[in-house]
């Protein structure tokens, strides 16, 4: 692993992540996308290539290698947007192209650790710990690619920020931020996936009110199935289990970590053992 990489994922302040320091971004910009390419170009990218047959056997982010890699997915894959899925034919001009731009964390972090882990973090609503999902990273952006105006591809932020709980289940959690305009095109464009309810894919119901939008849900068990992810199922998903309320990213002690991951990997130990036949 390249040492240059960052360890750093949830931490906005860390010197080694990028968003902490803005002075970089032209916040009159709306255009933060990585890419405006749909599914089917990234999908021809080597690098996008390589991520979909790694995630395939990654361990959980007990696993410090696999947190490791994951935590530095927005120094590895700097220019590459990851495919999710597609509302519609990939086929279709119109179809909209559900993608997973790497960055580090942007929400506000609350700091409470007196010495925090550099890789996990915990999530909170209205000011209670959630317990599912318990420790996350920070791995990304949840972005829409879609037919402009102008009849040109674009892709957009949704607001939503991207966390990976210990299990690899992908989490999309709303950063309020977002509602504060910079640019008169900014971010927040409206898809069918931020609904509560899973609409018709015609241009009126398309239309997203604020009072309809979530701020939690889980969209996708894990990621090694990324790659048979599909836009109804992960629809499903997210209707099933969201949660609205004023979403926090707090910190987490290290020993606090150090010592729950000690834990796992003694009753890991346990379970080999005792699947040894007897000598």
């Amino acid at each position: 692993m390249d040492e240059t990489a960052s360890d750093n994922t949830c931490r906005r302040d860390s010197p080694d992540n990028p968003s902490s320091d803005e002075s970089h971004l032209d916040l009159d910009d709306s255009n933060i996308a990585i890419t405006h390419d749909r599914n089917t170009k990234l999908k021809e990218r080597p690098a996008v290539d390589k991520f979909f047959e790694k995630i395939r056997n990654l361990k959980s982010l007990a696993d410090h290698e696999t947190r490791r890699w994951l935590g530095s997915l927005p120094f590895y894959m700097s220019e590459d947007g990851i495919p999710l899925f597609v509302d519609g034919d990939d086929s279709w001009d119109d179809s909209e192209d559900y993608q997973l731009h790497p960055h580090y964390p942007w929400m506000e972090v609350g700091k409470t650790a007196t010495e925090p882990h550099n890789d996990f973090c915990r999530l909170s609503i209205d000011g209670n710990r959630l317990e599912d999902p318990n420790l996350v990273i920070g791995i990304g952006r949840l972005f829409v690619n879609f037919v402009n105006a102008k009849a040109e591809r674009t892709s957009k932020w949704t607001g939503y920020e991207v966390f990976l709980d210990k299990e690899l289940a992908l989490w999309m959690v709303f950063d309020r931020h977002s509602n504060n305009p910079r640019a008169e095109d900014w971010y927040l464009v409206p898809c069918r996936f931020s609904h509560t309810t899973l609409q018709d894919s015609s241009e009126e119901q398309r239309v997203m009110s604020k009072e309809r939008r979530f701020d939690i849900a889980c969209f996708l068990p894990s990621l090694r199935d990324l790659a048979n992810a599909d836009f109804k199922t992960a629809s499903e998903k997210v209707q099933e289990g969201n949660r609205c309320g004023d979403m926090r990213v707090c910190e987490v002690e290290r020993k606090e970590i150090d010592k729950l991951l000690e834990t796992e990997s003694d009753l890991q130990e346990v379970s080999v053992d005792k699947s040894q036949p007897a000598a």
